[in-house]
């Protein structure tokens, strides 16, 4: 937006120099409009709306609870096509050094469970799915192809891998699994959380994984809680805003009372 307001820049400025109050979303956002020619009066702290998530009220069940023990879950949360073979590959080559280890595969789409089943299957996995109430005990992959259930699989999950990013779909958010303490790891196309990702890398808050063989490897590396739960600690701080919402919105009410 910034290149093509470029190409106007005396309306940007008289547009952006009108400005009475503003919280832009990362640091590099507030520079540029600084660039053309925001008051500096005007200039609110940094915000990022998303990070307003808060967990819902929905908490894992007995059965779901005594079916995965967090240390020993991860969750590859709205997997794409194409990003569940490398899932299934690296829980495959992770069981070799750690067979406790579950996975709930939760797809963005749950219409490509019947898909997903398979490639499961493929991978010589035992497998339970939520839509069809199969008991998850004993299955070295829970298909979580259910919609709105999310946050339960947060809560399951000491490690998550957040989708979109091994794919041209730029990410989901961090915010999320974060906000559970949940370890984040992630592929390399992060454009849709741009400023968020820029943070964990910053704070060395999140581990970054191209392949099924770096997946594994993590996995095999968070396998103590004690590393898993440190790493989740790092993310939820490194997301941290730069001010709260009730602060951001006094400021808001203060300039339109004004």
């Amino acid at each position: 937006s910034a290149r093509g307001w470029h190409r106007f820049e005396r309306l940007a400025r008289r547009v952006v120099g009108k400005i009475s109050y503003l919280s832009a979303q990362d640091a590099a956002s507030s520079k540029r409009f600084a660039e053309f020619g925001l008051n500096p009066a005007a200039k609110g702290p940094v915000y990022d709306l998303k990070a307003l998530y808060t967990p819902p009220a929905l908490a894992p069940d007995d059965t779901l609870k005594q079916a995965f023990a967090r240390s020993d879950t991860w969750l590859a949360a709205s997997t794409h096509e194409g990003e569940d073979e490398v899932m299934l590959a690296a829980q495959a080559a992770a069981m070799a050094d750690r067979p406790e280890l579950k996975l709930i595969l939760a797809p963005r789409h749950p219409k490509r469970a019947d898909a997903i089943a398979a490639l499961i299957d493929s991978h010589g996995l035992t497998c339970a799915r939520r839509s069809l109430n199969e008991p998850p005990q004993g299955a070295q992959v829970y298909l979580a192809d259910t919609l709105g259930e999310m946050a339960l699989w947060y809560a399951l999950a000491g490690v998550t891998f957040v989708a979109g990013s091994l794919t041209d779909r730029g990410g989901h958010t961090p915010y999320e699994p974060a906000s559970f303490g949940s370890a984040i790891l992630h592929g390399p196309d992060t454009a849709n959380f741009k400023a968020a990702y820029e943070r964990l890398a910053a704070e060395n808050a999140a581990r970054p994984i191209e392949t099924a063989q770096d997946l594994a490897k993590a996995l095999c590396d968070l396998k103590d809680p004690a590393r898993q739960q440190a790493l989740g600690a790092a993310a939820k701080t490194a997301l941290r805003q730069d001010t709260d919402i009730d602060t951001l919105m006094h400021d808001i009410v203060q300039v339109l009372d004004a």
